[in-house]
């Protein structure tokens, strides 16, 4: 009888440790902090001499972001999706030689992602794929006269991330989520004849987030 109490006991516990809370489960909010670098590729015609290269300015900076969603467990798996905002605060400024300088810069972006994740006792990885939308600017001061123009677009992309989340109490759940980031191209310039056309390409953006959320 002893024996068959026992073998009950592992058996029930066995079960509880395999069923896993899973972190975004049902309606989750959140926030978070962390590392973000940005590349801005170009392109650039020089429209008096027709002439054309291109560069890559890159900078680095440290974002805030916050997040919402809900989503639905099947045992060990996940299936969401999230709501995001994040403060990127990225600027960077192209000197030039001879008549203009430059400045990009994102200040914040949105979208939503659909999250897929495998929990198994506190620990939950997971892979997540949605749409960003960045508030973009961009700023041409022309050396020589001192003419400052800009343009503010919102550029639509694509996001791709991986995360890994652990349960640190019964609704709180903490992780570290890298995502990447690609934003429509942005064509700007037109300042007269010998103005520059800068053709921003592939406007990146990679993160590295640490997170906690708070599951209902």
């Amino acid at each position: 009888m002893k024996t068959l109490l026992r073998t009950n006991t592992l058996i029930i516990s066995l079960i509880t440790l395999a069923t896993p809370t899973l972190s975004f489960a049902n309606f989750f909010i959140g926030a978070g902090a962390g590392y973000i670098n940005a590349a801005f590729h170009k392109n650039i015609t020089i429209k008096s001499d027709d002439s054309k290269y291109s560069s890559i300015d890159s900078t680095n900076s440290v974002n805030t972001k916050f997040f919402a969603g809900y989503g639905w467990s099947i045992h060990h798996a996940l299936v969401g999706a999230r709501f995001n905002y994040t403060l990127d605060n990225i600027s960077y400024t192209h000197k030039g030689k001879t008549t203009h300088d430059t400045k990009d810069n994102i200040q914040s972006n949105l979208g939503i992602d659909m999250l897929l994740g495998y929990g198994w006792s506190k620990w939950m990885p997971y892979i997540l794929a949605g749409w960003q939308l960045a508030n973009y600017s961009h700023t041409s001061t022309n050396l020589i006269t001192g003419s400052v123009h800009s343009q503010y677009n919102y550029l639509n992309g694509f996001q791709v991330g991986l995360g890994l989340n652990y349960q640190i109490a019964k609704h709180v759940f903490t992780g570290l989520n890298y995502s990447y980031a690609r934003f429509q191209t942005h064509t700007s310039g037109s300042q007269g004849s010998s103005s520059i056309t800068i053709k921003v390409t592939r406007p990146i953006i990679q993160q590295v987030t640490w997170e906690i959320s708070y599951n209902f």
